[in-house]
């Protein structure tokens, strides 16, 4: 996994997380040999105080993937480590820095689409909806977030809001086989979420204000 800045005309690139060398595992009684461990897919990248810090998948081996997130250091090194324990799917991980600094990562786990927040080492997690994929999530001027997602089952795109405090969710597009979603929110609070309705080929728009 590699990080670019423009500078002085021209771009240039670092490694943050080299390829590991091949590895073996045993997951659930059947013997996977990996052809190689992949950092770096399905990257997030913000920037906290003007630092950048990405959010990225692991593969662990041929089944199982990790997110983890890396913070620079200095010019030479990033601080990483691993988000959480569960085993991820190699998935969009959405991650997002609020005002005050707070982070804010929503990874899907098997466990369900989880509010991760805090620092690395010490994050706390809260359940957002069971068997789903964040595809988009973005911070509303008061600070909430606002989350877009399928739902792995239905395929539905459908929605997340922390205004009340709690998650609350709602189907978007109750007709569509959706794939994708990217969620904006303007000036006035109002939520923007475009996706692909798969089943009729079709691009879909959709607005409300929670």
């Amino acid at each position: 996994m590699k990080h670019a800045t423009y500078e002085d005309g021209a771009w240039k690139t670092e490694v943050v997380e080299p390829a590991a060398a091949n590895g073996l595992s045993l997951v659930a009684d059947v013997e996977v040999v990996n052809t190689a461990f992949q950092p770096g897919s399905n990257t997030s990248l913000a920037l906290r105080n003007g630092t950048p810090e990405i959010v990225y998948t692991q593969r662990e081996n041929n089944i199982y993937f990790r997110v983890y997130h890396a913070a620079r250091v200095d010019a030479m090194n990033w601080d990483k480590a691993e988000v959480t324990s569960s085993y991820m799917y190699d998935t969009t991980n959405p991650f997002l820095v609020d005002a005050t600094g707070g982070r804010h990562i929503f990874p899907a786990t098997y466990d369900g689409l989880l509010h991760m927040q805090g620092t690395p080492g010490s994050w706390t997690k809260e359940p957002i909806t069971t068997s789903s994929i964040a595809t988009s999530a973005a911070l509303d001027a008061k600070g909430v977030s606002h989350v877009a997602y399928l739902d792995i089952g239905a395929q539905r795109m459908s929605y997340a809001s922390h205004a009340t405090g709690s998650f609350q969710t709602t189907e978007v597009d109750p007709t569509s086989f959706a794939t994708g979603g990217s969620l904006k929110v303007d000036d006035t609070g109002r939520v923007h979420i475009a996706h692909h309705d798969l089943s009729a080929k079709r691009l879909m728009y959709a607005t409300a204000c929670p």
